[in-house]
């Protein structure tokens, strides 16, 4: 399977562009390079075994490895002939993507290392399937690098393991949240941060005091109402927050707020009304 996009090499005074990004799988022969890029790369090893050559030194990579590419480096790098890889990968550019690149641990001098989940992998499949590949990469885009900075950063940042278990619950709320009008489930948001669904439903009962269900579902609500506050159609405020039947959401609101959307948005516009009045 070979999926891939270029969007061009962006603009170096942009914060954050992703220029490239893509899913190889590789055959025996596989080789790319000697070659030198413009950007940063990021790839991760899903299956197989390969080699990468830079800077004199030759790294042999496996399943979960990730190698990174500095521009301006000469690089090589080429599958095992036994067992060639399939990777996924990023390229990137920007005034903040080196910034980015230390925050998570890696320097000119850190080029592979290990990746024990593979939420950076996700990241990348699941933007493959989203994006179109004519538009730009837009938000989306950036958006697609930052999750893929975020899943190595908590793989590589050592920490206690109640730290880890708030990054666990603060990315599963900003997961949501990003995610809310696509009518995202729980265990869709388990699955993205490799976690066990027992596990993640205890860890995050415990940090928010509510189950994930529950906590989904008055996001949902609370974002409905700011919707409504701004004239929203109900069909539309419905859509918005991935709740695609309006009668669903109608009892949806009800239940959280003891008032039908309706009623909600009478009592807005009573009490707008009650403040000209005053």
């Amino acid at each position: 399977m070979e999926k891939g996009f270029f969007f061009g090499e962006g603009s170096q005074k942009e914060r954050l562009f992703l220029t490239c990004c893509g899913q190889k799988q590789c055959p025996a022969d596989f080789t790319c390079g000697p070659s030198v890029r413009s950007m940063f790369l990021l790839h991760y090893v899903i299956s197989g075994s390969g080699f990468y050559e830079v800077r004199g030194k030759c790294y042999s990579l496996h399943a979960g490895d990730v190698f990174v590419i500095f521009p301006e480096d000469l690089v090589y790098y080429y599958a095992d002939r036994k067992n060639p890889w399939s990777f996924c990968w990023v390229g990137f550019v920007g005034t903040a993507a080196e910034d980015y690149l230390q925050r998570i641990g890696v320097d000119s001098e850190k080029l592979v290392f290990s990746q024990p989940h593979d939420g950076f992998m996700k990241s990348i499949l699941r933007y493959l399937e989203e994006a179109d590949g004519k538009n730009g990469p837009g938000l989306r885009g950036e958006a697609c690098l930052l999750e893929c900075f975020a899943s190595i950063e908590a793989c590589r940042r050592p920490d206690s393991q109640e730290e880890r278990k708030n990054r666990y619950v603060s990315r599963a709320i900003a997961y949501m949240e990003y995610r809310l009008s696509e009518g995202i489930r729980v265990l869709e948001v388990a699955d993205f941060l490799g976690l066990e669904r027992s596990y993640f439903y205890r860890i995050f009962r415990q940090e928010t005091g509510k189950a994930p269900e529950e906590y989904l579902i008055d996001l949902r609500v609370e974002k409905a109402k700011q919707y409504i506050k701004k004239g929203l159609d109900f069909s539309n405020v419905a859509e918005a927050v991935g709740v695609g039947d309006v009668s669903y959401f109608s009892k949806l609101f009800k239940k959280r707020e003891g008032i039908t959307p309706s009623e909600y948005r009478k009592k807005l516009s009573d009490t707008n009304a009650g403040i000209i009045g005053f």
